[in-house]
C-alpha cells in the first residue's frame, strides 16, 4: 500500500526551518497504515530534510555551524556562473541532507 501526501510551504531564504513532525504524524494516522516507513523529501537543490531537537538552542547551534561551514556572505563559484547569490544554499543542502 502506498499513501502519498504533498504539502508546500515557504521558508526564510537564509536559514528557514520548520518542524514537520506533527504534520507527518497526522498523515500517518490518516493513512491507516499500521507498519511501514514514512518518507519525507523535498524538491529542489537548496533545501534539506534533517533531524534535530527542535528547540531554540539546538537551532541556534545548527545555524552557527552551517554559517561557519558555508557562510551566506562567502565567495562561491556557483554565484560567479549563475549570478543568483545562493551558492551557500547549495553547499548547505549538500552537507545537511539525511
Amino acid at each position: 500500500m502506498t499513501f502519498v501526501r504533498r504539502v508546500s510551504f515557504e521558508l526564510a531564504a537564509e536559514f528557514g526551518h520548520k518542524d514537520v513532525t506533527g504534520e507527518v504524524a497526522g498523515f500517518v494516522r490518516e493513512s491507516g497504515v499500521r507498519d511501514g516507513i514514512a518518507c519525507v523529501q523535498l524538491v529542489g537543490s537548496t533545501g534539506a530534510v534533517t533531524t534535530i531537537e527542535y528547540e531554540p538552542g539546538a537551532l541556534a547551534d545548527l545555524h552557527r555551524a552551517v554559517e561557519q561551514l558555508a557562510p551566506a556572505r562567502g565567495s562561491y563559484a556557483h554565484n560567479e556562473r549563475w549570478h543568483d547569490g545562493n551558492g551557500f544554499s547549495h553547499v548547505r543542502s549538500a552537507l545537511l541532507k539525511t
